[in-house]
Order: structure tokens, then sequence, then C-alpha cells
């Protein structure tokens, strides 16, 4: 990631005779410009919680995109969160209420909210949000049905492109030097040279790089 971007305190004209919002809650984008109340604006435009006061990598696009694509070409993919894999080598019953399936995988370096796809298995293919992470297990909420006894997980990335007054958030399970691979959720169109920022961090309401706290 690059440099941290600053913020400014914003102290004066804004709210001296408001009874929640006083004026030492305000805090100005060193990126974007944006002045943003931490006491009422402390969530991005997505809902997501405040950011770790970096700026998102961000490349563009080398050939246009159509809906539908799986494979997405950009100058370069370095910075983005590249995508990682394991083995699955048992399934076991969570036990009550049954609705859960405790996966091991040594050393998966993964964490709760985590997306994954399975693939290999004869009851567990698909793709899960991920639970009860340990450091060689973890739970999907699936069923237990039986100890297929080997699988492969993928994690599922994402990135976001901006371009003509529009968005999109895809998601994709591999990256090349230039290429996102393995996409999904790609609805929209976009064109040669628009924008693709990664999802990772979430900030500030307007750009998502500032880390919003009193200063």
């Amino acid at each position: 990631m690059s440099d941290r971007i600053p913020s400014e305190s914003i102290t004066t004209g804004k709210n001296a005779e408001h009874p929640t919002y006083s004026d030492h809650t305000y805090v100005k984008c060193g990126n974007c410009g944006f002045i943003c109340n931490t006491g009422r604006d402390r969530r991005g435009r997505d809902g997501s919680r405040a950011g770790d006061g970096y700026s998102r990598q961000s490349t563009q696009l080398a050939s246009a995109i159509s809906v539908g694509d799986t494979t997405i070409t950009v100058d370069s993919t370095t910075g983005f969160d590249g995508s990682s894999t394991g083995s699955c080598t048992a399934f076991a019953d969570v036990g009550y209420p049954n609705i859960k399936t405790t996966v091991t995988s040594a050393s998966h370096g993964l964490s709760d909210e985590d997306i994954i796809t399975i693939s290999s298995t004869t009851s567990y293919n698909g793709t899960w949000k991920i639970t009860d992470a340990s450091s060689s297990t973890f739970s999907i909420f699936k069923k237990f049905v039986a100890d297929d006894a080997t699988g492969t997980w993928v994690k599922v990335e994402s990135a976001t492109v901006h371009g003509s007054g529009k968005t999109m958030t895809f998601k994709y399970t591999a990256t090349g030097a230039t290429t996102f691979t393995g996409c999904t959720s790609v609805v929209t169109a976009f064109a040669i040279d628009d924008y693709v920022k990664q999802d990772t961090v979430q900030g500030c309401a307007q750009c998502g790089c500032l880390r919003y706290e009193e200063i």
C-alpha cells in the first residue's frame, strides 16, 4: 500500500451551537478534501467501518470489459490482494444445531468473514463465508454430510471498477501480472482506462482512504 493519507482537524465555523456535533469532531481528508464529522459520518457509502488510513491501490483497465467476463485485464495488479489457496484434509460435524461443518486445513491463514470457494469434494463444493477460524480449522454454514477427507479451497477477493459515473464490485480468485481471473459479478460494461480500486480498505465516505478519528 501507499503512504498513509493525512487528515486535518477542522475546528471552526461548523456547528458552534450544535448540541451533538461539536466543532472538534470534524476532520478533513487529505486525499480528496472531503470534510467528515466523526459523530455522524463514521461509515463509508457501502456501510463499512472506518478504514486503516491508507489510500487504496488503483490501476486502469487495459481493455474494455463486458457483462459476464471472467478475466479482467489491467495495467498492473501490483498492490492488489492476491488470492490464497489451501487443502482440506477433514470435515467434521460441529454438533447442535447441526447447521455447520468444521473444515481442517493446516495453517490456512483465513479469518472469520472471509469468503472461499471449495472444490474437489463430494459434499461441500460451493462458495462459503467462513466462521470459527482457528490456526488449523474453520467452519462453513453447511450441514455436515460426511468426512470427504479431501478438497481444495480458494479465497475470493474483490475490487471495484469506477468510470462514467458508475461503479461495479467484482470478485476474483487469482491474479496475474496484469489480469484478474476467475471473475464473477461482472454485471456492467466498462471502457478501457476506467479505474479499478482494491476493496480491502474503507474509510472516507467519498474516496475510502481516511481513517476517521477525533484529532
